[in-house]
C-alpha cells in the first residue's frame, strides 16, 4: 500500500504541468504557472505529513550520499533570503523567494518518495516519461495537422500550438528532454515491440519540435546526436552504429513528414529562421537576448556580492534596458538562469547554483567516458545537457513542466549507482 501511494505523490508532482489555466472558461490565472504552483503548495504539504510519519529521515541523511550537492541548493535558498536586504521591491522579492522555496521543498520530497524500499524507481522514471512524452507530442501534432491539413491554414510559428507549456520554446525543450528516454531505450533492449514503440515516440517528438520551429531545441538537439555519435565511436561496438543509424533514419522521417505538412508555405519557416541568427539586427529575437545578456552582465559587475535582490530582476532591468523597450514590453527575465541568479542573489550565490546544475551533468559525463556505454549515466548527461542549452536560452526554472523534470533527474542521479551496480 505504502509504495503505490508512492507512486501516486511522484505522478501528481511528474505531470502537474496538465493542471489547467481555465475550467469550463473560467480562468483560474493567466499564466498556467501559478495554478500549478499552488497544486506543488498542496502535495508538498501532504508530502510532508506523509513522510514525517512513514519515513526514517534520520537513517536517510546519514546515508545520503550528495550532500554537497543538496546543500549547494540549499545556499541558493539562505542567500536569496539574505539578499532581500538589499533588493529594491522586498514584496517581489519574497514572491519569488517562496517560489523557489516551493521548488525546493518539492526536489527535496520527490528525491525522498524516490527512495523508499521496493520502489522502482527508474522502471517509474522510464514509463512516466513516455506517457508524457506520448501526451505533450500528439497534442501538438494533432493541433497542427487540423490546422494545416484539414482547414488548408500555413504552418505558422504560433503559441496556439504549443500544448501544455504555453510557449513553443518551453514546449519544445519539454518534449526534447524527454526524448533522449525513448533513444536509451533503442541502445538498451532488444524487444522488438519495445524499439518499435520507441520509434513511434521519437518520430512524434523530432516532428513537434520542427513544427514548433523553435531554433534553440533543434540547436540543442544536433548537439545530442553530436554526444550521441561520439559515444558510438569511442565505444567501439558495432551494434551501436546500427541502433545510431535507426535514430538517424526516424530522424529523416520526422524532418520529411514535416516538409510534407510545410509545403503550402512559399518559404520553409524554419530555414529562414536559422538564416538570421548570425545577423542580430535582423531578428529581434536574437537581438533581444543579446542586449539582456549584456544588461545582466553590467548589473553583475555593478553589484557582485549580494546581488540585486532575489526577484528583483524584472525590476532592475527596466532601468538597464530603458533604450531598447518596445511599447509597454518590460525584460522579465534575462533569458539565462544562471546570468539572472549571478545578478539578483551575487556572485556567491550565482556559483551555488551554477554548481547544483553542472555537478550532475559532469559526474554522470566522466562516468560514462569510462564506461563507454549509453547507459543510465549517459542518459542522465543528455538530460542535463538539454536543461543547461535551455537554461542559458530561456527561463526553464521558473516553469514547473521543465523543472520538476529535472528534479526527477536529479533523483535518478542519485541512485543510479544502485541501478548500474545491478
Amino acid at each position: 500500500m505504502r509504495v503505490l501511494v508512492n507512486y501516486l505523490i511522484l505522478s501528481l508532482y511528474f505531470f502537474v504541468y496538465v493542471t489547467p489555466a481555465y475550467i469550463n472558461g473560467i480562468f483560474l490565472a493567466y499564466d498556467k504557472v501559478f495554478p500549478q504552483m499552488f497544486i506543488v503548495s498542496l502535495l508538498n504539504i501532504f508530502s510532508f505529513i506523509y513522510i514525517f510519519k512513514k519515513f526514517n529521515l534520520k537513517d536517510y541523511i546519514l546515508s545520503f550520499e550528495y550532500k554537497n550537492h543538496y546543500l549547494a541548493y540549499l545556499s541558493v535558498i539562505v542567500i536569496s533570503i539574505i539578499s532581500l536586504l538589499v533588493a529594491e521591491n522586498v514584496i517581489e522579492g519574497v514572491v519569488s523567494l517562496l517560489k523557489i522555496i516551493n521548488f525546493f521543498v518539492a526536489f527535496s520530497f520527490i528525491v525522498i518518495l524516490s527512495s523508499f524500499k521496493n520502489l522502482k524507481f527508474f522502471n517509474y522514471f522510464i514509463i512516466a516519461t513516455l506517457i508524457s512524452l506520448f501526451i505533450e507530442s500528439v497534442l501538438i501534432n494533432l493541433r497542427i495537422f487540423d490546422s494545416v491539413i484539414i482547414n488548408g491554414n500555413l504552418l505558422v510559428r504560433s503559441n496556439v500550438f504549443a500544448g501544455f507549456g504555453a510557449n513553443v520554446n518551453i514546449s519544445s525543450f519539454s518534449i526534447l528532454i524527454k526524448t533522449v528516454v525513448p533513444i536509451f531505450l533503442i541502445f538498451n533492449y532488444k524487444n522488438y515491440f519495445i524499439r518499435a514503440l520507441s520509434i513511434l515516440f521519437i518520430y512524434s517528438s523530432f516532428l513537434s519540435i520542427f513544427l514548433l520551429m523553435s531554433r534553440a531545441a533543434v540547436l540543442a538537439l544536433i548537439l545530442v546526436f553530436t554526444s550521441i555519435l561520439i559515444l558510438v565511436v569511442i565505444s567501439k561496438r558495432r551494434i551501436y552504429y546500427l541502433k545510431y543509424g535507426l535514430v538517424i533514419i526516424t530522424l529523416i522521417m520526422s524532418i520529411f513528414s514535416y516538409n510534407i505538412i510545410n509545403e503550402k508555405n512559399a518559404y520553409n519557416t524554419l530555414t529562414d529562421r536559422f538564416s538570421n541568427v548570425t545577423n542580430p539586427v535582423a531578428d529581434e529575437s536574437v537581438n533581444e537576448r543579446l542586449n539582456f545578456y549584456k544588461t545582466a552582465i553590467q548589473s553583475i559587475g555593478d553589484n557582485p556580492l549580494l546581488g540585486i535582490g532575489i526577484g528583483n530582476w524584472k525590476i532592475k532591468s527596466i532601468d538597464l534596458s530603458k533604450d531598447i523597450i518596445v511599447s509597454y514590453r518590460v525584460p522579465y527575465f534575462a533569458h539565462n538562469d544562471f546570468l539572472q541568479f549571478l545578478a539578483e542573489i551575487g556572485i556567491l550565490g550565482g556559483l551555488c547554483f551554477i554548481f547544483y546544475i553542472f555537478y550532475p551533468i559532469l559526474i554522470s559525463l566522466f562516468r560514462s567516458l569510462k564506461s563507454r556505454n549509453f547507459n543510465i549515466d549517459f542518459l542522465i548527461f543528455l538530460i542535463f545537457l538539454i536543461y543547461i542549452v535551455d537554461s542559458m536560452l530561456n527561463f526553464p526554472i521558473e516553469r514547473p513542466i521543465n523543472y520538476i523534470y529535472l528534479c526527477f533527474t536529479i533523483a535518478l542521479f542519485y541512485q543510479s549507482k544502485k541501478y548500474l551496480n545491478k
